[in-house]
């Protein structure tokens, strides 16, 4: 008779342990929303902090038009233009069409001033 308890409790827990893992699984592959608010709060600095490398390609490349290959960026930052992220090791060069898998964008000087725009 004991045996019998004892293989039931058994099969009870074992039933119990894959019921567990079999949930644990499903809420690992459902997907969660992402809050667009904390996404534009995240990313907020690195539109700025893009700005400020696009200063130093002018400063540095554009201006002077010494060297084509004249600034590397060697960190995802978010693009001004619709969230857009840069690849990492994009080179930049004067007035070239960027492509960043959702527009091409280029970095071109106007009156000294360095500006992004849309290109496509």
């Amino acid at each position: 008779m004991e045996d019998i308890f004892m293989k039931m409790g058994m099969l009870v827990v074992a039933v119990a342990v894959i019921s567990v893992m079999v949930a644990f699984a499903f809420k690992a592959s459902s997907t969660v929303p992402i809050n667009q608010d904390s996404y534009e709060q995240e990313f907020a600095g690195e539109a700025e902090n893009l700005a400020i490398m696009i200063g130093k390609l002018c400063a540095t490349c554009i201006a002077p038009h010494t060297n084509k290959d004249c600034y590397l960026i060697t960190a995802k930052l978010n693009s001004v233009l619709d969230q857009t992220k840069l690849p990492e090791g994009v080179v930049l060069y004067p007035d070239t069409p960027i492509d960043t898998g959702n527009h091409k964008i280029k970095i071109s000087s106007l009156n000294s001033e360095c500006q992004v725009k849309k290109v496509g």
